[in-house]
Formats: structure tokens, sequence, C-alpha cells
């Protein structure tokens, strides 16, 4: 009975506007649910390539094994690494092996008008065989390459024209000669620190014993890297924890970059704004549509209770097929989605800074589910209503459910509330947008009646009259229909508006004229010349600062932690 009801519905159109409604309702929730889905895999996968890893240990001394072998019994990938600075010559056939080169931290770097170097200060970065987890190591051709080999060594464009040497030569490095492979042009995990202004020699991590480089005083940062599923991560960070030491810390995107967190908080919210916004549009779109659809089915259900029909049949009848129409919204509305979401991806690829990864079937099925939830919740009322039409309907038609709804809709209310926290998963976003879709719906409502009443008394024509005298008859539901377009508009400036203050902010983060050369390591007696350089060049002389190892030892006269 309630398929042959479905069909009957169906065909003479009684579902239309509420499957119209339900369907853009899902379709609009999954197409931005499946867009943020794969923007913040994008981003968070870029983010985590600044780390070179999705999760990173770091200590200032060596990390005890048992961490590495607990996080490769959990299938999660691991990398090391190891940095400091040490001196780098060019071997010489009778040349002397060198040693570490702390001592040697004054040497001077600046010698882009002066003979190559013999000897200069590098930052040298041992490396396992799997880095990095995340990310590419790059030549400076833009080629992708793999960690060096036992014996040998890439560096950087700086320390290639400090040295005067070619892919291919040998470089003395503590103890060892490695072999140049290759000029770097892209790392991955750089640090954005002192000892990212040396330049940088890669080597293989094995290579570390044999060159005698580590030794007692050595300043030295270790990382362990790790990549995998998020629940490994999580289960090993919850490991780890109690066996941290003194001088190690665990880090995630959002702990090492904040700068990074904070960006994806604020592209987060947006994106959740926008899925807010169309759950609101979708709820005001069901709840009209529910309203049409009890108006039209008052005489049905009279009819089925005159045929003897128990009130709680008729409601089993009309939530049956409401779940039919949900089910069809569902399959229709996701295929929009794709469709919508799809389009809107080719149109934005040649903005975005990568392709964007594959998206999942859960934008749908979440979808699907709040779907369900808004037909319940903005239609429950109504059909509970629908369900107290007397019988006798049947012969006054001016008879009408005389059911109270108000402990219905504060329901309603409350699982809306519920709804949007779910989609935003932050109280007081929820609760802001939730407010002010309220608040728009009453002053757009409010200013649409106060604007008909107007409009009654000013213009002229019987027949004008009497069709605003109509609507105001209708007011509740004129103000509705004006509140929802009202908030449609609402929706499409706050996110145009959003958008821009979102890429302004991004954008002064890193002010116009934020330097992006420095020159390190100028000896007093070199400042005049520099100075020279820069005015000769028609640039304006720059500011020479002195540049220090400190130890942070208090904060508002509060001693620092060495943890911290």
């Amino acid at each position: 009975m309630n398929w042959i009801l479905f069909r009957r519905s169906l065909a003479a159109g009684e579902f239309r506007t509420l499957l119209l409604a339900l369907t853009i309702a899902i379709a609009a929730l999954s197409s931005v649910g499946s867009i943020t889905e794969r923007v913040q895999h994008l981003l968070l996968g870029q983010a985590n390539e600044t780390l070179g890893a999705d999760l990173v240990l770091r200590s200032d001394h060596e990390i005890a094994a048992p961490l590495s072998n607990a996080a490769q019994v959990q299938g999660l990938r691991v990398a090391k690494t190891a940095t400091f600075p040490s001196m780098v010559g060019v071997h010489q056939q009778d040349s002397a092996p060198l040693v570490s080169g702390d001592q040697h931290a004054a040497a001077s770097s600046i010698a882009a008008e002066t003979e190559p170097a013999a000897l200069t200060l590098a930052s040298v970065k041992a490396v396992s065989d799997l880095y990095p987890l995340r990310g590419d190591l790059r030549l400076q051709d833009g080629t992708r390459t793999t960690a060096p080999q036992l014996g040998q060594a890439l560096i950087d464009q700086r320390l290639q024209s400090m040295l005067g040497i070619e892919v291919g030569a040998i470089l003395d490095v503590g103890l060892l000669q490695l072999r140049v492979v290759g000029i770097l042009g892209q790392e991955p995990d750089a640090a954005f620190d002192f000892s990212s202004l040396q330049p940088r020699l890669m080597m293989n991590d094995a290579d570390l014993a044999a060159s005698g480089l580590l030794g007692f005083g050595s300043r030295v940062k270790y990382r362990l890297m790790l990549a995998g599923d998020a629940p490994a991560l999580a289960e090993w960070r919850l490991q780890a924890m109690p066996q941290l030491e003194r001088g190690q810390k665990l880090e995630s995107v959002s702990d090492a970059r904040p700068e990074l967190k904070d960006a994806l908080d604020r592209a987060s919210r947006f994106l959740k704004l926008a899925a807010l916004l169309a759950a609101c549009l979708a709820a005001v779109a069901m709840i009209l549509a529910a309203r049409r659809f009890a108006l039209r089915h008052y005489d049905m259900v009279a009819l089925l209770r005159t045929f003897g029909a128990t009130r709680r049949q008729v409601q089993q009848i009309l939530l049956v097929q409401l779940a039919l129409v949900a089910a069809m919204a569902a399959l229709v509305g996701g295929v929009l989605g794709w469709l919508s979401q799809s389009a809107l991806v080719a149109l934005l690829k040649s903005s975005l800074p990568a392709p964007l990864p594959a998206g999942s079937s859960l934008p749908w099925l979440l979808a699907s589910v709040l779907g369900l939830v808004l037909l319940i919740g903005c239609a429950g009322p109504m059909l509970m209503a629908l369900a107290q039409t007397p019988p006798l309907r049947v012969l006054r038609r001016e008879i009408e459910p005389s059911a109270r709804v108000g402990l219905q809709w504060l329901v309603t209310a409350g699982l809306m509330l519920g709804l949007l926290y779910w989609i935003a998963n932050d109280i007081q976003l929820a609760l802001m947008v939730g407010a002010g879709v309220v608040v728009a719906l009453a002053l757009a409502g409010g200013l649409g009646l106060l604007l008909l009443r107007g409009l009654q008394r000013i213009l002229p024509g019987a027949t004008v009259k009497i069709a605003l005298r109509q609507l105001q008859r209708q007011r509740v539901l004129v103000a509705a229909q004006l509140g929802a377009l009202s908030l449609g508009l609402m929706g499409i400036a706050l996110l145009t508006v959003v958008q821009s203050d979102l890429l302004s902010a991004w954008q002064r983060q890193i002010p116009a004229n934020a330097p992006n050369h420095f020159a390190i390591n100028i000896q007093p007696e070199q400042a005049s010349a520099v100075a020279q350089q820069f005015t000769e060049q028609g640039l304006a002389a720059p500011t020479l600062l002195p540049m220090i190892r400190g130890r942070w030892v208090a904060l508002n006269q509060q001693a620092v932690e060495p943890e911290r």
C-alpha cells in the first residue's frame, strides 16, 4: 500500500516540491562536503610536506631505538636525520682530514667577489635511506632524487659557489671523502632558523660513524620522522609521550608550523561556513516544502481516517513515504553533488597549487544522513500535525488539525543546532550561524510584511489591493519565503566577503618588503666593502646586525624549563 501511494503521489506531483528541496539540500551538502574533504586533504598533505613527514620527534640527543622499532611494528614508515654545523673542504691529495668545525663558526661566507674558499662552514644533514617521507627531494634542474647513498653527498648552490666545484668533485667531510652527485634545489623540511642560512651538505647517516664528526660537545639536532595512517600515528604518539626525555618534543604540522596551522584553520572554517549556510538554506526550503506537502495531503489523511486507519497507521504511512522520498533524493542528490563539485574543481583547476586528491563516498553518506535528519526535523512537526486530521474534514473542508506542535518545533530547533554543530565541529561557529540565520529570517520577514502593508496603502487599483490582501492572509508563508530568499542572498554575499578576507589575511602574513636574500658571516673589516657594493648597484645601504647564539633562560623573570 505504501508503495502504491508513493507511486501515485509521485506521478501526481505531490512530492515534487519536497523531493526537489531535499535533493537540492543533499546535492549542496555532498558537493560542499566533497570539496571540503579534497581541499583539506590537499592542504594537509602540502603542509605535511613542510615537515617531510606526518609526525616528527625532535631531540637534542640521539633518539633511543625502541621508539623507532615500535613505530615500524605498527606499520609506520620511519626516517631519521641528524643536522649539525661542520667545516667542509675540497679534497686534495695530500690534505689532512677535517674534524668537526664548531670552532670555525666565524668563517666568512660572503665570497661573491673573491676566490672560492678552500674550507667553509656548512650545515651537514645526515639522512636515512627513506628520507623524505612526505614531499620531494629535488635537484636544481627540478628532477626528483633520493637520499644520497654511502660515500655520496648532495650540496646546495651556495656551497657549490663557495667551494667553486662541480658535480663529481670530492669533498672532505670529517674523516671521510664524499663524492658530490647532485646540486640540491628543494628540501621539503628545510628549517627556518639560523642553520637554514648556512649552505647545505646532505649525506647518508650510515656514513656518520666513520666520519668522526660526532663527539662530545657536538651540537646535533636529531629528528625521527614518521608517516602512515592516522590511527597508527595516534597510537604510537600515545605510547611515546610517557617515554619522552629531556630535550625531546613531538611535532605535527600544527605544532611545528603555527602559521600553517592558522592558514588551515581559516580555510577549514571558511569551508565549514559554506556547509552551514547550505544546511540552513536547506532547512528553510524543507520547512516550506513540508508545509505545502501537509496542505495538499489533508484530504488524503481524512479519507484514510474515514476508512478506519488509526492515527499511528497514518503516521507509519507518511513516514514510509518520506523514507522513500529520502532514498530517491539521496541517489539523485548524490549524482548532482558529484557533478557540481567536479565542475567546480575543473573551473578552479588553474588556481589550485596542485591537483586535488580523489574524493571518497563519505561526504555523500554524511549528506544523505544529514538530509534525513533535516527531513525528520523540518517535516516532522508538519507530519505529526497532519496525522491529527479528523475524519470530519471529508464533510467540512475548513477543518484543519488542531494539534499543538510547539514542543515538536522546540525539538526541531535543538536537532538543527546539533546538526549545525556536527557540520562545524565548533560550537561557537554553530551558534553564531544559527543565531544569524534566525535574526536574518526575522528581519527579512518583518520588513517584507511592513513593505506589503505600505504597498497596500500606496498602490492604486482594486486588482493590486486584492492581490496584496491575499498575500496578507498568508503572511507567515510570505515572511518565510522572503526570509529564505534574503538568506540565500546573504549567504552568497557573506561567503564572498569571507573569501576576500581570508585571502587578504594570508597575504598580510608576509609584508611586501620582507627580505628574501641574506648575507651572513660578514666580518667587521668587510662591512664597508659590502655597503659599497650596494651603492654601486643603486641600492640603499643595508643595516648590518650581529647574529650570535644565545640561551633563553627566563620569560618575564620566570625561569624557562629546558623542555620548552
